[in-house]
């Protein structure tokens, strides 16, 4: 096996190690309390990852000698170990994220029975960690794939990410009211606030 199809193999171990953790840590979570409706929720955010995925992860087959085809990056060694290395670091900052929220995490917008509001650990930075973690990993899966689709798919995963948090900041605001509008005062949503 050489170096380069090693590094492309890695791209699914590691979507593999994060869905994994991510079954086994969501056996235990508080009952919801206030949540979307399911409808909102495959419009906004499920459906558009759908599409990221099959753009990012589709065999390229599927989209023939079209401009989605095209390359933005050499198929090299060393691409393939940064963008491993980018997914990596996703991984990392996603499970050191969703360790630090325990039962309080959700894959939907909602507000859980006893939620309490979690400001340490990766929250001390960003009010969106696993986000900003997920769009990690799929900018690294892009980085290995090199064609246009793939810029595609982050771009639908970030506004996708990005419509999500708006609305969960309104439900968190909601909730814990000033106490959640100073501490989005001090935090970045999904990146990190440069200046404050």
């Amino acid at each position: 096996m050489t170096v380069d199809n090693a590094l492309k193999l890695t791209v699914p171990a590691l979507w593999l190690v994060f869905c994994a953790y991510w079954w086994i840590r969501s056996r235990n979570q508080k009952s919801a309390r206030v949540a979307e409706p399911w409808l909102t929720r495959f419009l906004r955010h499920w459906l558009p990852l759908g599409v990221a995925i099959v753009l990012i992860a589709g065999p390229g087959d599927w989209f023939g000698h079209s401009l989605l085809r095209e390359q933005f990056l050499p198929h090299t060694t060393l691409v393939y170990a940064i963008g491993v290395l980018v997914m990596l670091a996703g991984l990392i900052l996603a499970i050191w994220a969703r360790r630090t929220l325990g039962r309080n995490w959700s894959a939907n917008v909602q507000i859980k029975q006893d939620h309490e509001l979690v400001t340490d650990g990766p929250y001390a930075t960003v009010r969106h960690p696993i986000y900003t973690a997920l769009i990690l990993m799929f900018i690294g899966n892009a980085i290995v794939v090199g064609d246009v689709r793939a810029i595609l798919g982050v771009l639908i995963v970030w506004a996708s990410f990005a419509v999500k948090s708006r609305r969960e900041e309104q439900f968190m605001l909601s909730e814990f009211g000033e106490p959640y509008a100073q501490y989005r005062q001090r935090t970045g949503g999904i990146w990190p606030r440069l200046f404050h």
